[in-house]
């Protein structure tokens, strides 16, 4: 399952899939997994055939800094909170699957 919207504190934000990493940055500045717009409310996120996992863990990052951002969560302010939120948005994830919340199409 791909989801193509997601409300962040009741804001909508679409999500789209993007084939190059280089093409998930809207000013085309690094190789980017994913990456969220406040401007134009959109995610952006590196798709290339990764395993569902993967791409969930990818979506949830994005929606922890959007928290983080729409919440004035100022203990995950700066660039070095990257590290600590792909662990948060792998650990949530791993939830999701386990306890089967989201079930992979090939489990059915």
């Amino acid at each position: 399952m791909k989801p193509d919207t997601v409300y962040i504190v009741g804001i909508p934000y679409k999500i789209i899939y993007i084939d190059n990493p280089l093409d998930v940055d809207v000013n085309k500045r690094e190789l980017l997994f994913g990456q969220i717009d406040y401007w134009t409310n959109m995610i952006r996120i590196y798709d290339n055939g990764c395993p569902e996992e993967e791409r969930w863990s990818r979506i949830l990052h994005e929606i922890i800094h959007g928290l983080i951002t729409r919440l004035n969560l100022n203990n995950f302010a700066g660039n070095d909170v990257h590290d600590d939120l792909d662990v948060l948005a792998l650990g949530i994830t791993d939830i999701l699957f386990r306890n089967n919340w989201i079930v992979t199409e090939e489990k059915g």
